[in-house]
């Protein structure tokens, strides 16, 4: 993952910076990335990073799956 600053929402490299987020039927989110169509994974070993999108039931979907809360 890197980090920059906002990018114009009309600019060509602002689908980069939005997600579409889905609700998994346990309750959990995934975020694909709408510019590369991967997604938001969080593995043990490589971190926070986008990664090919799993199935949420599959092997490696827990490492896809987030938790939305408020403050």
């Amino acid at each position: 993952m890197q980090h920059f600053s906002c990018h114009n929402q009309a600019g060509q490299y602002a689908d980069f910076q939005r997600w579409s987020r889905t609700k998994n039927a346990d309750g959990t989110y995934g975020f694909r990335n709408w510019a590369t169509g991967r997604c938001l994974d969080d593995s043990h070993g490589s971190g926070l990073r986008t990664f090919a999108c799993h199935a949420p039931e599959g092997d490696f979907g827990v490492f896809q799956k987030f938790i939305l809360d408020s403050y």
